[in-house]
């Protein structure tokens, strides 16, 4: 049997499978492919490994932006492995593909109990506070949404795990939601022009820096912190033409609101948007340079604004049906 202190612990869920890690903070993270059918971890390795180089391979220019370390891929047969390691996870649980790679470091205490202070339920508040599970706190930041007409369920419940900042709440916060824009713009255009990926169900995510970065984002709420780019098991290669252009634009209405909307309604957002693009169009022009290719990135801001205004008409429809 493992020794206490060795023993993993799920730091996290999500359809393609569980994520482990021990109590040790720098120790890596585990992601089992034990979760939906149809999900592939070895694509999450390949995929992972691609954009993770296109990100190295840019020096420190983006160095708020971190994609994490992929380690190395662990098979279900490798038997050196998991006799070493199966012990470390709970009763039950057998060999399969496992991801390991760096672990995203949570949020500190101080900003964990600032976000229970001002979003949990009094009730739940002093359990949140003290569950070992809401240890694991990283943000959510969804510039694509607000909250509108929120009501309060009788079912409560709360986490911290993934928590969601929707972009009214970061206003309120005193975030600056423009330089998170400009961020993942950046990051957007380096996935597509560098990595050459679609950047289908990837996950972006407001963490703890690790102790190497320079020049992290910061804010009096949040403290220090970075942009973490993570979960790659459902994004493609793209093709660098039309039809990349096209699977792209459906990448990102299929992913979680994270990027500003195109035809937003309100006027805040709508200057949000703008600012998105201009720096989506300036990092993409920066990264081709000179390639045959420039054409690409206007053409898909172009395609967005226009399925933008077909799903804002389609809503309003809807509504007065």
């Amino acid at each position: 049997m493992a020794n206490i202190a060795d023993e993993f612990r799920c730091i996290g869920k999500g359809f393609c499978g569980s994520v482990w890690a021990s109590s040790q903070a720098d120790e890596p993270a585990m992601k089992r492919e034990d979760g939906g059918p149809g999900r592939s971890l070895r694509n999450d390795w390949d995929m992972h490994n691609i954009v993770r180089n296109a990100f190295t391979s840019l020096k420190n220019n983006f160095d708020n932006m971190i994609v994490p370390q992929p380690h190395v891929f662990i098979t279900g047969e490798d038997m050196d492995w998991w006799n070493k390691n199966v012990s470390r996870f709970p009763v039950g649980f057998s060999p399969c593909n496992t991801l390991v790679s760096t672990r995203v470091p949570p949020l500190p205490k101080p900003v964990r109990e600032r976000l229970v202070d001002r979003y949990c339920p009094p009730q739940l508040a002093p359990l949140i506070k003290t569950n070992r599970g809401d240890e694991d706190c990283v943000v959510r930041p969804y510039l694509g949404r607000r909250r509108i007409g929120q009501r309060v369920s009788r079912f409560q419940s709360f986490t911290l795990r993934n928590f969601p900042l929707h972009v009214d709440q970061m206003e309120d916060l005193g975030l600056n939601i423009f330089i998170y824009a400009a961020k993942l713009a950046d990051a957007l255009a380096i996935m597509h022009w560098v990595a050459g990926v679609d950047a289908n169900d990837v996950e972006f995510v407001l963490a703890s820096c690790p102790h190497q970065i320079s020049s992290p984002l910061t804010s009096d709420f949040l403290g220090e912190h970075t942009l973490w780019i993570l979960d790659f098991d459902c994004c493609p290669g793209m093709p660098m033409d039309l039809a990349g252009v096209e699977q792209a634009v459906a990448a990102f209405f299929r992913n979680d609101p994270f990027f500003p909307r195109p035809a937003a309604t309100d006027a805040r957002d709508q200057g949000l948007w703008r600012h998105f693009r201009a720096q989506y169009i300036r990092t993409s022009d920066e990264m081709l340079r000179d390639s045959s290719l420039k054409k690409l990135p206007e053409l898909f801001i172009e395609h967005l604004e226009e399925r933008g205004r077909e799903l804002a008409m389609h809503k309003e429809k809807l509504s007065t049906d």
